[in-house]
């Protein structure tokens, strides 16, 4: 063959690719339609969790559906000591339904002030871990304001970095060099 191709995307490596094109990010939640969990399930106590929390959270080796479980006659044995081992397909993955569409021109009308981001999280990978909060929050009868602060907040007073006047006069010299 004397053609030459030019692959998609190929300046992402692959498992970022794979990330990107499924919605998922670090410290988020994988949701899933379907997938088979390696047994047996390793049961870890649950005394530590409070009567407000629903134990039917927990997969247990009782609580998972046979049709979800890989029996031993399957020869699917687990691999690690982890708490759950799940095998799913790439066609399991639900996130990719997840995705909002957003105008085009969001960013530009936050920046002109013709609209806002109001409680949307900026860092996707973590608004799952903001929106836990708020609902363990809620269920302990904590107020919700998570970050309302006043002046004098018992915030301590602002004390130097060691070495910060020293990069400020290197910022300062090479801003100067460069005729900013």
């Amino acid at each position: 063959m004397d053609r030459k191709y030019q692959t998609y995307e190929s300046h992402i490596p692959y498992l970022h690719q794979f990330f990107i094109d499924h919605n998922l990010f670090g410290m988020d939640y994988i949701h899933l339609k379907a997938g088979r969990f390696r047994m047996p399930v390793y049961e870890i106590p649950r005394e530590a969790f409070t009567a407000t929390e629903d134990p039917s959270q927990f997969f247990t080796n009782a609580s998972i559906p046979s049709d979800h479980q890989w029996h031993a006659h399957h020869g699917v044995h687990r691999q690690s000591y982890t708490e759950l081992e799940l095998d799913v397909s790439v066609a399991e993955i639900t996130n990719r339904l997840l995705i909002k569409e957003r105008p085009r021109k969001a960013l530009i009308d936050v920046k002109n002030g013709t609209q806002s981001f109001g409680d949307t999280k900026l860092v996707p990978s973590l608004a799952t871990i903001w929106q836990d909060e708020e609902r363990r929050r809620q269920t302990r009868g904590l107020p919700n304001d998570l970050f309302a602060s006043t002046p004098g907040d018992g915030r301590l007073p602002y004390i130097p970095w060691t070495n910060e006047e020293r990069m400020r006069n290197i910022l300062r010299k090479a801003l100067d060099d460069a005729g900013m």
